[in-house]
Order: C-alpha cells, then sequence, then structure tokens
C-alpha cells in the first residue's frame, strides 16, 4: 500500500490497542468494586458515578483510573485525527453516506482496501474481507459451508457492526435483503449476507467514486 495509506492503517491499529488496553484497566477497576462488594448506581464512567468511585478512596483503583483518564485522552486525540483525515477524504465521505457507517467505521473499512484497483471484481473484495461461504468439494460436488473468515477479524467485525446499525436504521434496499433472508435462515446468517451485500456495494461506490444509493 502507498504510505498514507501504511500510516492510516497504523494509527487505526493504535487506537484499537489503546481501546483495549483501557478496557482491561476499567475491568480492574471493576474487580476492586466486586473484590469489595461494591455496587454504584449510574452510568459507568460517566458523572455521578465516577464521583462515587472518586470518593470511595480505594489507592488500586485510583492508579487504575488515572491510567484510564491517560489512555482516553490519547484515544480523543486519535479519533480527532482521524475526524479531520476523513472530512478531507471524498472517498470516505461517499462510504459515510451508507446508514451506519461513521468516519470511524467509513476510514477503517478505506485503509484496509487501500487502493480499489488492486480487486478485480466485488467477489474478490468479499473473500479479501472472509464475509464468503467456504467451499467443499467431494465426489464432483460442491458444497458451502461457514463464511472463510480470512482477512483482518476486526475489520470483519466493524463491517458486520455496520450492517446491523444499517438494517436497524434504513430502508434500503439491503435491508429488504435482510429482512427477506433472515425469515428463511435466521437473523445471524442474514447479517453475514448482508455484510457481503454491503461489500459488494462499497465494492462499486469506491470504483465508480459515487455516494450510496438506498433503492440500488
Amino acid at each position: 500500500p502507498p504510505a498514507n495509506i501504511r500510516e492510516l492503517r497504523e494509527l487505526l491499529r493504535r487506537r484499537v490497542s489503546l481501546v483495549e488496553s483501557r478496557t482491561k484497566y476499567k475491568n480492574k477497576i471493576r474487580a476492586e468494586l466486586s473484590k469489595r462488594r461494591i455496587e454504584l448506581k449510574g452510568t459507568p464512567w460517566h458523572g455521578p458515578w465516577l464521583k462515587r468511585l472518586k470518593d470511595l478512596e480505594i489507592v488500586p483503583a485510583e492508579d487504575y483510573l488515572a491510567i484510564v483518564k491517560t489512555l482516553t485522552d490519547r484515544i480523543n486525540r486519535i479519533e480527532n485525527e482521524v475526524k479531520e483525515k476523513a472530512e478531507k477524504n471524498e472517498q470516505v465521505k461517499n462510504l459515510m453516506t451508507i446508514t451506519g457507517f461513521s468516519y470511524f467505521s467509513a476510514m477503517t473499512i478505506y485503509a484496509s482496501i487501500g487502493e480499489i484497483d488492486r480487486f478485480p471484481g466485488p467477489k474478490q473484495l468479499s473473500s479479501y474481507f472472509g464475509v464468503v461461504p467456504s467451499t467443499e468439494q467431494s465426489g464432483g460436488k460442491k458444497k458451502h459451508g461457514p463464511i472463510t473468515k480470512e482477512g483482518d477479524s476486526y475489520v470483519r467485525r466493524i463491517l458486520i457492526q455496520s450492517a446491523w446499525t444499517h438494517v436497524n436504521f434504513s430502508d434500503s434496499y439491503i435491508t429488504g435483503f435482510f429482512n427477506r433472508l433472515k425469515r428463511r435462515k435466521g437473523s445471524n446468517i442474514a447479517i453475514v449476507a448482508t455484510a457481503r451485500k454491503l461489500t459488494v456495494a462499497i465494492y462499486h461506490m469506491l470504483k465508480n467514486e459515487e455516494e450510496f444509493r438506498p433503492g440500488g
């Protein structure tokens, strides 16, 4: 990939690493509370809940909380940088016209793809994301199994999460596809097939430099 794509991927991976670290220390704080059988009311990590936590003066929790604050500051700085880059990138802005795609998920998908011309077609892009069914051939018969799960599992998770948001908040041809398939196959199979359908749309959007068309 060109230098700008490599730098973007590194930036996004760094954010993922920081978020995972923050989650680890938040879990340590929860463990300290659980150990003391303390249950705080309110929304965790915000407002009154946070004030009550500080008022308890649990030394290990205070140490972990300081680390959480530092990590949050760094995560926010990266997110602001990613958002700024997204606002200057026409392809990312096009991806954000798909309901369910935030600047962060659009940027993650864009950075993972890099140059769309390296994929001959949407089938290859779907294979790259690992959302195509695995295939077994035996005795001249072809049998389809679960998805291959090739490629970056984090990017695939972002794609599927975005697909869930899309079908819950958009009345598009993709949502219609999901609803029809869900009745026959169930939600879990339908959402993966929907992510594959979205991948086809993404391919053509990037290839033709166009916005999402809800009607197909």
